[in-house]
Protein backbone atom coordinates (compact mmCIF):
# COMPACT_ATOMS: atom_id res chain seq x y z
CA UNK A 1 0.00 0.00 0.00
CA UNK A 2 1.35 3.39 -0.87
CA UNK A 3 1.90 6.21 1.56
CA UNK A 4 3.23 9.71 1.11
CA UNK A 5 6.76 8.44 1.69
CA UNK A 6 6.60 5.85 -1.08
CA UNK A 7 7.87 6.90 -4.50
CA UNK A 8 6.07 4.27 -6.56
CA UNK A 9 3.28 1.75 -6.16
CA UNK A 10 1.99 -1.37 -7.83
CA UNK A 11 -1.55 -0.51 -6.69
CA UNK A 12 -3.32 2.81 -6.17
CA UNK A 13 -4.45 3.99 -2.76
CA UNK A 14 -8.01 2.91 -3.49
CA UNK A 15 -7.04 -0.72 -4.07
CA UNK A 16 -6.55 -3.19 -1.22
CA UNK A 17 -3.09 -4.27 -0.14
CA UNK A 18 -3.60 -7.76 -1.54
CA UNK A 19 -5.05 -6.76 -4.92
CA UNK A 20 -3.64 -9.15 -7.51
CA UNK A 21 -1.23 -7.50 -9.89
CA UNK A 22 -3.16 -8.98 -12.82
CA UNK A 23 -6.71 -9.96 -11.79
CA UNK A 24 -8.39 -12.73 -13.76
CA UNK A 25 -10.25 -11.39 -16.81
CA UNK A 26 -13.82 -10.58 -15.91
CA UNK A 27 -13.12 -10.02 -12.22
CA UNK A 28 -13.13 -6.61 -10.57
CA UNK A 29 -9.96 -4.57 -10.22
CA UNK A 30 -10.57 -4.77 -6.48
CA UNK A 31 -13.39 -5.37 -4.06
CA UNK A 32 -14.63 -8.83 -5.10
CA UNK A 33 -16.14 -10.65 -2.14
CA UNK A 34 -17.09 -7.60 -0.06
CA UNK A 35 -20.51 -6.13 -0.97
CA UNK A 36 -19.59 -2.65 0.27
CA UNK A 37 -16.34 -2.66 -1.65
CA UNK A 38 -17.98 -4.11 -4.76
CA UNK A 39 -20.59 -1.33 -4.78
CA UNK A 40 -17.90 1.33 -4.36
CA UNK A 41 -15.86 -0.17 -7.20
CA UNK A 42 -18.86 -0.51 -9.51
CA UNK A 43 -20.64 2.80 -8.89
CA UNK A 44 -18.19 5.35 -7.45
CA UNK A 45 -14.53 4.75 -8.24
CA UNK A 46 -13.42 6.76 -11.32
CA UNK A 47 -16.91 8.28 -11.75
CA UNK A 48 -16.61 12.08 -12.21
CA UNK A 49 -17.28 14.05 -9.03
CA UNK A 50 -18.11 17.76 -9.15
CA UNK A 51 -19.05 20.32 -6.53
CA UNK A 52 -16.91 21.86 -3.82
CA UNK A 53 -18.49 20.01 -0.90
CA UNK A 54 -18.29 16.63 -2.63
CA UNK A 55 -14.64 17.16 -3.57
CA UNK A 56 -13.85 18.40 -0.07
CA UNK A 57 -15.19 15.13 1.33
CA UNK A 58 -13.17 13.01 -1.11
CA UNK A 59 -9.96 14.89 -0.36
CA UNK A 60 -10.59 14.56 3.37
CA UNK A 61 -11.23 10.83 3.18
CA UNK A 62 -8.21 10.21 0.97
CA UNK A 63 -6.13 12.09 3.54
CA UNK A 64 -7.47 9.92 6.35
CA UNK A 65 -6.71 6.82 4.27
CA UNK A 66 -3.04 7.69 3.78
CA UNK A 67 -1.03 4.78 5.16
CA UNK A 68 -4.12 2.60 5.64
CA UNK A 69 -6.40 0.43 3.49
CA UNK A 70 -9.21 2.22 1.66
CA UNK A 71 -11.75 -0.34 2.84
CA UNK A 72 -11.03 0.82 6.40
CA UNK A 73 -12.10 4.36 5.46
CA UNK A 74 -15.03 3.14 3.39
CA UNK A 75 -16.46 1.22 6.33
CA UNK A 76 -16.09 4.28 8.53
CA UNK A 77 -17.46 6.74 5.97
CA UNK A 78 -20.95 6.99 7.53
CA UNK A 79 -19.39 7.86 10.88
CA UNK A 80 -17.03 10.35 9.24
CA UNK A 81 -19.98 12.04 7.58
CA UNK A 82 -21.84 12.22 10.87
CA UNK A 83 -19.04 13.68 12.98
CA UNK A 84 -17.84 16.08 10.27
CA UNK A 85 -21.30 17.60 9.76
CA UNK A 86 -21.81 15.93 6.40
CA UNK A 87 -18.53 17.51 5.27
CA UNK A 88 -20.23 20.89 5.03
CA UNK A 89 -17.18 23.16 4.61
CA UNK A 90 -18.80 26.04 6.48
CA UNK A 91 -19.59 23.86 9.49
CA UNK A 92 -16.20 22.13 9.52
CA UNK A 93 -14.33 25.42 9.18
CA UNK A 94 -15.97 26.54 12.42
CA UNK A 95 -14.65 23.55 14.38
CA UNK A 96 -12.47 24.45 17.35
CA UNK A 97 -10.27 22.62 19.81
CA UNK A 98 -13.29 21.15 21.61
CA UNK A 99 -14.34 19.56 18.33
CA UNK A 100 -10.84 18.20 17.78
CA UNK A 101 -10.94 16.55 21.20
CA UNK A 102 -14.43 15.23 20.47
CA UNK A 103 -13.23 13.65 17.25
CA UNK A 104 -10.12 12.20 18.88
CA UNK A 105 -12.39 10.47 21.40
CA UNK A 106 -14.68 8.93 18.77
CA UNK A 107 -13.57 5.35 18.11
CA UNK A 108 -15.79 5.12 15.03
CA UNK A 109 -13.37 7.17 12.93
CA UNK A 110 -9.61 7.26 12.36
CA UNK A 111 -8.31 9.17 15.36
CA UNK A 112 -5.28 10.99 14.06
CA UNK A 113 -4.83 14.57 15.28
CA UNK A 114 -2.87 15.70 12.22
CA UNK A 115 -5.47 14.36 9.81
CA UNK A 116 -8.34 15.83 11.83
CA UNK A 117 -6.80 19.29 12.05
CA UNK A 118 -5.83 19.13 8.38
CA UNK A 119 -9.48 18.49 7.46
CA UNK A 120 -10.54 21.55 9.46
CA UNK A 121 -7.79 23.65 7.89
CA UNK A 122 -8.80 22.40 4.45
CA UNK A 123 -12.39 23.52 5.04
CA UNK A 124 -11.07 26.98 5.89
CA UNK A 125 -8.84 26.95 2.81
CA UNK A 126 -11.86 26.05 0.68
CA UNK A 127 -13.86 28.97 2.08
CA UNK A 128 -10.93 31.29 1.40
CA UNK A 129 -10.80 29.99 -2.16
CA UNK A 130 -14.50 30.71 -2.59
CA UNK A 131 -14.10 34.16 -1.05
CA UNK A 132 -11.71 34.97 -3.89
CA UNK A 133 -14.41 34.02 -6.42
CA UNK A 134 -12.82 30.68 -7.24
CA UNK A 135 -14.00 27.12 -6.67
CA UNK A 136 -12.32 23.92 -5.64
CA UNK A 137 -14.10 22.24 -8.53
CA UNK A 138 -12.43 24.50 -11.08
CA UNK A 139 -9.02 24.19 -9.43
CA UNK A 140 -9.22 20.41 -9.03
CA UNK A 141 -10.46 19.64 -12.53
CA UNK A 142 -7.98 21.98 -14.19
CA UNK A 143 -5.38 19.26 -13.55
CA UNK A 144 -7.26 16.47 -15.28
CA UNK A 145 -4.93 14.82 -17.83
CA UNK A 146 -5.95 13.85 -21.32
CA UNK A 147 -7.73 10.47 -21.37
CA UNK A 148 -5.51 7.46 -21.92
CA UNK A 149 -5.88 5.70 -25.28
CA UNK A 150 -6.58 2.48 -23.37
CA UNK A 151 -7.00 1.28 -19.81
CA UNK A 152 -4.07 -0.27 -17.95
CA UNK A 153 -3.79 -4.05 -18.10
CA UNK A 154 -2.23 -4.65 -14.66
CA UNK A 155 -1.74 -2.64 -11.49
CA UNK A 156 1.93 -2.47 -12.39
CA UNK A 157 0.86 -0.08 -15.16
CA UNK A 158 -0.82 2.25 -12.67
CA UNK A 159 1.38 4.92 -11.07
CA UNK A 160 1.32 5.96 -7.44
CA UNK A 161 1.46 9.59 -8.58
CA UNK A 162 1.74 11.55 -11.80
CA UNK A 163 2.97 14.92 -13.08
CA UNK A 164 -0.62 16.15 -12.85
CA UNK A 165 -1.05 14.97 -9.26
CA UNK A 166 2.23 16.64 -8.32
CA UNK A 167 1.01 19.88 -9.87
CA UNK A 168 -2.39 19.53 -8.18
CA UNK A 169 -0.69 18.88 -4.84
CA UNK A 170 1.40 22.03 -5.21
CA UNK A 171 -1.63 24.10 -6.21
CA UNK A 172 -3.68 22.89 -3.26
CA UNK A 173 -0.86 23.50 -0.81
CA UNK A 174 -0.43 27.02 -2.21
CA UNK A 175 -4.08 27.65 -1.30
CA UNK A 176 -3.54 26.40 2.25
CA UNK A 177 -4.67 22.77 1.94
CA UNK A 178 -2.83 20.17 3.99
CA UNK A 179 -2.32 16.38 3.76
CA UNK A 180 -2.54 16.58 -0.01
CA UNK A 181 0.78 15.16 -1.19
CA UNK A 182 1.16 13.88 -4.77
CA UNK A 183 0.14 10.33 -3.85
CA UNK A 184 -2.98 11.41 -1.99
CA UNK A 185 -3.77 13.83 -4.81
CA UNK A 186 -3.49 11.02 -7.36
CA UNK A 187 -5.77 8.79 -5.30
CA UNK A 188 -8.30 11.61 -5.21
CA UNK A 189 -7.96 11.99 -8.98
CA UNK A 190 -8.70 8.28 -9.35
CA UNK A 191 -11.65 8.40 -6.97
CA UNK A 192 -13.15 11.51 -8.56
CA UNK A 193 -12.84 10.45 -12.19
CA UNK A 194 -10.02 12.68 -13.39
CA UNK A 195 -8.23 9.47 -14.36
CA UNK A 196 -9.75 6.09 -15.15
CA UNK A 197 -7.55 3.35 -13.75
CA UNK A 198 -10.02 0.49 -14.04
CA UNK A 199 -8.06 -2.35 -15.56
CA UNK A 200 -8.84 -3.36 -19.14
CA UNK A 201 -10.17 -6.75 -17.99
CA UNK A 202 -12.50 -5.23 -15.37
CA UNK A 203 -16.28 -5.69 -15.83
CA UNK A 204 -16.73 -1.90 -15.65
CA UNK A 205 -14.53 -1.49 -18.73
CA UNK A 206 -15.85 -4.55 -20.53
CA UNK A 207 -19.43 -3.31 -20.12
CA UNK A 208 -18.59 -0.20 -22.15
CA UNK A 209 -17.80 -2.26 -25.22
CA UNK A 210 -20.44 -4.94 -24.76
Amino acid sequence: MTTETTSASATPLAAPDDAPVAPRPGTRCFGDGDPLYEEYHDTEWSVPVHGDAALFERIALEGFQSGLSWITVLRKRPAFREVFAGFDPVAVAAFGEDDVERLLADARIIRNRQKITATIDNARALLALQASDRTLDELFWSFAPAPRPSNPTTWADVPGSSPESLALSKALKKEGFRFVGPTTAYAAMQACGLVDDHLATCPVVLARTA
